[in-house]
């Protein structure tokens, strides 16, 4: 992988951090993700009128979700002065 920051160009995939310049790596879903999940569970269990539809509701949007995002990779630089 290649740091947008620094233009490092070895990056190993699963580092934490960036060599050159320090960038935090982080992978996968971000947090926010839950929100969208959490709004499609209550519509579908809301119009259905059942907790377990709202329950399924929940861990089948969290899982398409996790997987559609499963490859992304985002740098994070804090800077300090």
């Amino acid at each position: 992988m290649r740091c947008p920051y620094c233009y490092y160009d070895d990056v190993p995939r699963g580092a934490l951090v960036c060599r050159g310049c320090g960038a935090e790596i982080k992978y996968g879903a971000p947090g926010w993700v839950i929100v969208p999940v959490l709004a499609i569970a209550y519509v579908l269990g809301r119009g259905s009128g059942s907790w377990l539809v709202a329950g399924l509701a929940f861990l089948v949007s969290g899982a398409a979700f996790a997987w559609l995002m499963r490859s992304k990779v985002a740098f994070v630089r804090s800077l300090r002065h």
